[in-house]
């Protein structure tokens, strides 16, 4: 019996425990190893420790070949496990015109390039519909699906073109009701303000002269069923003054701002009833059913500060104050005021003309403040004078621009790029397009300039009237623009390209 022998018993104990010290020597070695793996430090087959980043790349179309400093890796969709420092990221597919940028790699970093879109070296143009000479606007639906344009030579009908497939394209006219429009006796203009999310209904501004008096209405156009428009004027008797917006991109639910009242209330149709939401409203911008923006004179605080206004975030029941601008500003100033979500945490934008720059609020309503204090802001994007903010279509990128001037802020890599556009925006253009949720657009020099959100990997595409914004289809394989006739510069056409090499 082992265990009546203390010598035997102390062999034991003595075994236990270093079998016990030699799990935890394990446990700490293999703890140290996935630490430094965790920075991306690795041994190669000489002993030698390096250390790596991990960099996802995908392209469009897929399949490209992946390289980096000049040597082929692979082909997207792809991961890439790169030494620290500088590489040369170059992503090319024959028929195409390649995408190159100069990346940084840092250790135990993941970066991700998905949106790599690369361009036919050759592009294929073709005549689409032929509008005539007098376009009044043109505008796609929020699926992609659809483009309404409207010739100003027949002002009470539309034109609808279904672009989701190129190959078959189908155009059909949208008549409003003559019951529904105040036709006055002048000239009328259509402005096209905003598609509900059904990508069916489009709230306009109509606007019509009577007695030599310009007026204004706002009707919602139904373009599957034109009969079942509504002219929200006069359904619910809105003064001519008041500013219609959707509410929550619905289209029969809507926001309404009285400039000489200030106030900012909603409607519906249905019930015709109305409730005001916020008053002694400077300027606003809305999100979803519940989000407001807006710069006022009387703070939720209900404490009035002498020449100032306050910028406050209402989102439900709870608001806050985020900032304060004097009220002795120049007459024409303006607010830029934007907001979105972008990887579940919300992204607060607010600047005016007069500024240096736009303040970007990172999760405001969530900071802890001091009595009186005002949360602080994430980010500034320095430019002098902004004239436009808006984000990505993803939201990731917030872009902010004063004529050639632009800034671009990545909530991603939280880095912002500066840079000035050399080749100039054509008349009438105010400010760059999102193509996407990582791509620009402009018109210059009469054709279409395409770029990453940072101005790298610029591409020349086909004629385009700087008027009109270039349309992508639904899987952004064809581009469409409203561009001069080539034999009549007078004359406007439709036109097709291909972003696919054929």
């Amino acid at each position: 019996m082992d265990f009546l022998n203390p010598a035997k018993e102390r062999r034991h104990r003595i075994a236990l425990f270093a079998g016990y010290l030699l799990v935890a020597i394990a446990i700490a070695i293999a703890s140290t190893v996935l630490l430094y793996a965790s920075y991306g430090y690795t041994v190669d087959r000489k002993g030698d420790v390096q250390q790596r980043g991990l960099v996802f790349v995908s392209s469009q179309p897929t399949g490209a070949s992946v390289s980096v400093d000049g040597v082929k890796k692979a082909v997207t969709n792809t991961k890439l496990e790169l030494h620290t420092g500088i590489h040369t990221l170059r992503v090319s597919a024959e028929g195409y015109r390649s995408w190159e940028r100069t990346i940084a790699v840092t250790g135990g970093d993941v970066q991700r390039y998905d949106y790599p879109f690369l361009i036919p070296t050759n592009l294929s143009t073709t005549t689409s519909a032929n509008y005539g000479s007098a376009i009044e606007f043109a505008t796609q639906s929020p699926n992609r699906k659809r483009l309404l344009v409207l010739d100003k030579s027949a002002p009470e009908q539309f034109s609808l073109m279904a672009i989701n497939d190129p190959k078959k394209l189908k155009s059909s006219i949208v008549k409003v009701p003559d019951t529904l429009i105040t036709a006055g006796t002048g000239v009328q203009s259509w402005q096209p303000l905003e598609w509900a999310s059904d990508s069916k209904n489009i709230l306009f501004a109509h606007s019509y002269t009577v007695e030599a008096q310009t007026n204004k209405e706002y009707i919602v156009v139904n373009v599957e069923k034109p009969e079942l428009s509504q002219n929200i004027s006069k359904q619910l008797g809105l003064a001519q003054e008041e500013v219609v917006t959707l509410f929550d991109k619905k289209p029969d639910h809507f926001y309404g701002y009285s400039p000489s009242t200030k106030t900012l209330r909603s409607f519906t149709i249905e019930s015709q009833d109305s409730r005001t939401i916020l008053p002694a409203v400077l300027a606003y911008k809305t999100y979803a059913n519940d989000t407001v923006l807006y710069v006022t004179s009387q703070p939720p605080s209900g404490k009035v500060i002498a020449d100032q206004v306050s910028v406050v975030l209402q989102q439900g029941s709870r608001t806050t104050t985020l900032r304060r601008y004097s009220t002795n500003q120049p007459p024409d100033t303006s607010y830029l005021l934007d907001i979105a979500r972008y990887d579940s945490q919300w992204y607060v934008t607010i600047g005016s003309t007069a500024d240096k720059g736009v303040y970007v609020y990172k999760n405001p309503q969530t900071q802890v403040l001091e009595t009186g204090s005002l949360p602080k802001p994430w980010r500034f994007i320095s430019v002098a004078s902004p004239r436009y903010v808006a984000f990505s279509d993803t939201a990731r990128f917030i872009l902010v621009q004063s004529g050639a001037t632009i800034g671009v802020y990545d909530a991603e890599m939280v880095e912002t790029k500066r840079y000035t556009l050399t080749d100039p925006m054509d008349s009438p253009q105010s400010n760059l397009s999102w193509m996407d949720g990582h791509r620009l657009l402009y018109v210059s020099q009469g054709k279409v300039v395409m770029m990453d959100y940072d101005n790298q990997n610029k591409q020349l595409l086909q004629p385009a009237l700087p008027g009109f914004k270039p349309f992508l289809a639904p899987d952004f394989h064809t581009m469409y623009t409203l561009a001069p006739l080539m034999t009549d510069t007078s004359s406007v056409v439709l036109t097709q390209t291909a972003l696919v090499a054929q």
